[in-house]
């Protein structure tokens, strides 16, 4: 579980107008209140069902810094890459797209660095930790999601799901390691068709 604290530092400082720094400690903040609000439901997840990481473990991972390079050399080299990002941190922005252009948006360069330092952490906790990420929204274009599944993030679309299941609930090794038993497993496995099925439906 990743908790996305410290991340919404960009959106904390647009909101409120304040500086980076001082959205920084409001949102280290919010991340402990969080965790302390949820206690009670952490607790009753053992550590092998639930590992809590808090947004910052990950920017300070080995190879975050190096992945942010390449995911922006990504963004500077492709013209519809950065169009894409670009497009996505204007609707960000406080005001309407019709009241200014992309350059005068005072929040616009805010809003790309969310994004690519997302992105980059999300390749890093990928390359790391076997997940299936859950994400809302289909904002990521098609060329978008190639170009990034090249640095290492799996495909975890939703026509690719059925796949990924399948190949969760045969590892049977990993399955058990994070405290399943057989009986368990046996029901995840029987449940495969209805995922396929629920994620056919999804995608027509």
């Amino acid at each position: 579980m990743i908790v996305s604290d410290t991340l919404q530092r960009h959106n904390i400082a647009i909101e409120h107008d304040i500086t980076i720094d001082e959205a920084y400690r409001v949102s280290v903040l919010a991340g402990q209140r969080w965790l302390k609000e949820n206690k009670a439901a952490l607790d009753n997840l053992s550590s092998s069902q639930c590992v809590v990481t808090m947004w910052d473990e990950w920017m300070m991972h080995s190879q975050y810094a190096e992945t942010l390079k390449e995911v922006r050399g990504i963004y500077e080299a492709s013209g519809v890459v950065r169009q894409t990002v670009d497009e996505k941190a204007h609707s960000f922005c406080v005001r309407p797209a019709s009241e200014q252009s992309i350059a005068q948006c005072r929040d616009f360069d805010s809003s790309v660095t969310y994004i690519l330092e997302e992105v980059a952490a999300f390749a890093v906790m990928f390359k790391e930790t076997r997940a299936i990420d859950v994400y809302p929204g289909t904002w990521f274009k098609e060329v978008f999601v190639e170009s990034f599944i090249k640095l290492g993030v799996p495909d975890h679309r939703l026509n690719k799901i059925p796949q990924v299941y399948r190949d969760v609930i045969t590892d049977t090794n990993l399955l058990k390691e994070i405290g399943l038993d057989d009986s368990q497993i046996k029901k995840l496995s029987a449940s495969s068709m209805i995922v396929t099925s629920l994620c056919d439906k999804l995608c027509s």
